[in-house]
């Protein structure tokens, strides 16, 4: 929790603002839904309960509290007043403790007093989940829980594993959790109702091909797909429900300072908020975008509202890749045995019962030797027909042969276990 304190008129609201909180997310009811309880000084006035069990709840209840610095060494005249004057303080003192975050307003500037000071400002990557059946088929899924593909596995790890984030949101369902499982194996991962994909209704599980004749999935399809899908969403159903979900977890990092905010969800819930929050007159559909594709923007807010800015369509995570991703690549959702001790070769260990004369196979050594002339690293083929690899400093180039392997996964897989012809690819 945060909390904010000031006395009156210090810019306690505006500041709020520029972290993403509107009007309608600050109320003065604890027991109300709002994230943002205001004057929470009020709540000791006339009242005996335990300025700690009050404290307790709201921490409990609430991301943000605020509370007016009352008194100024002014001792009032009425008892009732110093009393209450007494009782917000000791409410303020109990809030501070329970916050992991702490900010004076004075003259309309936030000063920290305890944590770090939040930031409005962040960059924020919305990312489409990998090929599933429904993608293959080309066949509407929105609400269908729709595992992964092979390929949508293996496009996952193509594009880039990436170990140093600490949070990822992800929609309730399944295809989206799986993709931010292989591309972010550190990370938690949060998962926010509101991030799925259009409700199709009737048309789920079915393809344009097989509806062609359909009147209901004509005239949707006339109308830009604006109207309701028959026991379903419209686009501005999505896109209101995107907008809430993305909200909440972009006030949520405010209030934590977070930098960088990863989402893994769909191409309708990537184009839903790039349609509600960019600063541009794009058509809805500019927006789409491939399996694991996505956009990186950064984010600001006016009035309590998120705007995109700056933002570029990416194809991989090679942008937020640092070394220590490379170093760890082992440990990433890669299945079955490591390439570097493949045990699952029938020539393993090494050479042993093999003439050398016969043997040049350098797997164990460089996962990418199987794939033969598509390795993508420096290699000669000797008189005899096999691939030398002396001159390669593929194997030591970490971040390439790391994207390499990811992206060839299963065909190394098929190769080692099957053993087939390793020593001349």
């Amino acid at each position: 929790m945060m909390l904010v304190t000031g006395g009156i008129a210090s810019g306690k609201r505006t500041y709020l603002k520029s972290l993403g909180y509107g009007d309608a997310d600050m109320s003065g009811d604890v027991s109300s839904d709002c994230a943002v309880l205001l004057d929470a000084q009020e709540l000791v006035r006339g009242v005996d309960s335990d300025v700690a069990l009050i404290a307790d709840e709201v921490s409990r209840r609430k991301q943000v509290a605020t509370v007016v610095e009352v008194g100024s060494g002014i001792v009032p005249i009425s008892a009732s007043e110093r009393d209450w004057r007494d009782r917000a303080g000791a409410l303020a003192r109990e809030l501070a403790v329970r916050s992991d975050v702490v900010v004076r307003m004075v003259c309309g500037v936030p000063v920290a007093l305890k944590g770090e000071l939040p930031n409005g400002r962040k960059k924020l990557v919305m990312m489409r989940h990998g090929q599933t059946e429904a993608n293959e088929r080309h066949v509407y899924a929105g609400t269908m829980d729709v595992p992964l593909t092979a390929e949508g596995e293996r496009q996952a790890r193509a594009a880039g594993v990436v170990g140093g984030v600490e949070r990822v949101y992800v929609s309730t369902l399944s295809r989206a959790r799986r993709t931010a499982e292989i591309c972010f194996p550190n990370a938690e991962k949060v998962e926010v109702p509101g991030l799925e994909e259009l409700d199709f209704g009737d048309f789920e599980g079915r393809s344009a091909a097989e509806m062609e004749h359909d009147g209901e999935y004509r005239s949707w399809v006339e109308s830009n797909c604006t109207t309701v899908c028959p026991h379903g969403e419209c686009r501005a159903d999505l896109v209101r429900r995107v907008k809430a979900a993305l909200g909440r977890i972009l006030r949520e990092a405010s209030v934590r300072g977070d930098e960088q905010i990863v989402v893994v969800a769909h191409g309708g819930t990537v184009m839903a908020a790039m349609s509600a929050f960019a600063d541009a007159d794009a058509d809805y559909f500019s927006w789409q975008v491939g399996n694991c594709e996505g956009y990186c923007t950064e984010v600001s807010f006016e009035g309590g509202e998120p705007r995109f800015s700056n933002w570029e369509r990416f194809a991989d995570l090679s942008f937020m890749r640092t070394a220590d991703d490379d170093a760890d690549v082992h440990d990433a959702d890669l299945p079955a045995h490591s390439f570097f001790t493949n045990s699952a070769c029938k020539y393993f260990p090494c050479h042993e019962g093999v003439d050398p004369a016969d043997f040049n196979c350098m797997f164990c050594y460089c996962p990418l030797y199987a794939l033969g002339p598509d390795c993508g690293g420096n290699f000669t083929y000797t008189e005899g027909g096999r691939k030398s690899c002396v001159d390669c400093s593929l194997p030591h180039m970490r971040d390439n042969g790391v994207r390499l392997v990811a992206a060839h996964y299963d065909e190394l897989a098929r190769l080692a276990s099957s053993g087939a012809s390793l020593q001349s690819v």
